[in-house]
């Protein structure tokens, strides 16, 4: 078994089984990999996946990355959120980020999203995907 190097990983695996995180201090991803380096990662197999930060998501690759196999997805930024070689907020697969998040997703970004090398705000779902932001500077949120 291979070691990622996450800030913050929450697996939850099974029917009716939630994931969770809500972040208020500091969340550092590190790592040189593809696989390494990221910030909040949330994954629930069947049901709900969700990301409430209004702390600091720091990482090398994606800083918040969430994604469902058969529940919705909820991502609210009002924290900062810091990426150096991806993107900022994700919605799909952290592996690929290639494999959309099933239902519905809703991003809605208050803080600071810095993503130095890819999108600011990246969703990929097979249902409807609302992203909202509500902050302008040189390095909020882009929507693609």
């Amino acid at each position: 078994w291979y070691f990622f190097h996450y800030g913050a990983l929450v697996w939850s695996k099974g029917a009716g089984h939630t994931a969770t995180v809500n972040n208020a201090g500091v969340i550092t991803g590190q790592g040189t990999s593809a696989l390494d380096g990221y910030g909040i990662v949330v994954i629930s197999s069947a049901a709900n996946a969700s990301v409430t930060n209004s702390g600091t998501a720091n990482a090398v690759n994606n800083g918040i990355n969430v994604w469902s196999g058969g529940g919705n997805v909820t991502v609210d930024n009002s924290g900062n959120v810091v990426s150096q070689n991806k993107s900022g907020i994700v919605v799909a697969d952290p592996v690929t980020g290639l494999v959309p998040s099933a239902g519905t997703s809703s991003v809605t970004n208050s803080g600071s999203v810095k993503a130095l090398a890819g999108n600011g705000i990246l969703t990929i779902t097979t249902g409807n995907s609302t992203a909202t932001n509500t902050i302008d500077g040189p390095y909020s949120a882009l929507i693609p």
